[in-house]
């Protein structure tokens, strides 16, 4: 277990594949702030009345989590980002919900969105729908990759979009909600986020999936 956690730290692949955040569980995690372990891109909300929810024991093993409401809640940080990016969050969305579950720190720019309980969707300039199988009110390991015409979108291992999904740059991060002012908000919960300026390969997939499994506790 151990083994798995540490060949899969993020860290380890920081300068091959322009690690940009790690906002881990459990670390520098409150509603206002969210804090990235490597890079100071903290994900931020001044506003008491759009912070998340930060559930101390509803995450996976019991650990922390961040929910939003699904109203007006979202997180974001603004940095120099653009495609390639890949992105990797430990997500669950509650029950009925639909809306964003994250965004670049601009609309449409690198959004994972959920338009109905059978179907997600990405979208940097085209969009692009995928049947979703998966049961949205359990945690899952979602892997984004926005590289235009290479795109793909994996959960827990599984592909189920290979598509171009357009090349706009992300230009940062935003949780809950489209990006800028905040629009489509949901009521995900988050667990873990790692952002790569970067398409990472199959074995730094392999290595960074295996230590979040370890971790969260996920199939």
């Amino acid at each position: 277990m151990r083994n798995a956690r540490e060949r899969g730290d993020p860290r380890k692949f920081a300068t091959a594949y322009s690690l940009t955040g790690w906002w881990r569980q459990g670390h520098a995690m409150a509603a206002a702030q969210w804090n990235s372990q490597y890079v100071a891109n903290h994900l931020l909300q001044a506003t008491a009345g759009f912070r998340p929810t930060l559930d101390a024991t509803g995450g996976p093993n019991g650990g922390p989590c961040l929910t939003g409401d699904g109203t007006d809640d979202l997180m974001q940080a603004a940095f120099t980002q653009a495609q390639p990016e890949t992105v990797y969050a430990v997500a669950k969305m509650a029950a009925g919900t639909t809306g964003t579950l994250f965004d670049g720190a601009t609309s449409n720019a690198m959004r994972l969105a959920r338009s109905s309980a059978t179907e997600l969707f990405m979208y940097a300039g085209t969009q692009q729908f995928t049947p979703a199988t998966q049961t949205p009110t359990a945690w899952h390991i979602y892997r984004a990759d926005f590289s235009a015409a290479t795109s793909l979108l994996d959960v827990d291992g599984t592909n189920v979009i290979a598509a171009n999904v357009g090349a706009a740059s992300a230009g940062g991060l935003t949780l809950f909600s489209m990006g800028g002012a905040g629009f489509d908000f949901s009521a995900t919960s988050f667990a873990e986020v790692v952002m790569f300026a970067a398409s990472v390969p199959a074995y730094v997939d392999t290595r960074l999936r295996a230590r979040l499994r370890s971790m969260m506790g996920i199939a």
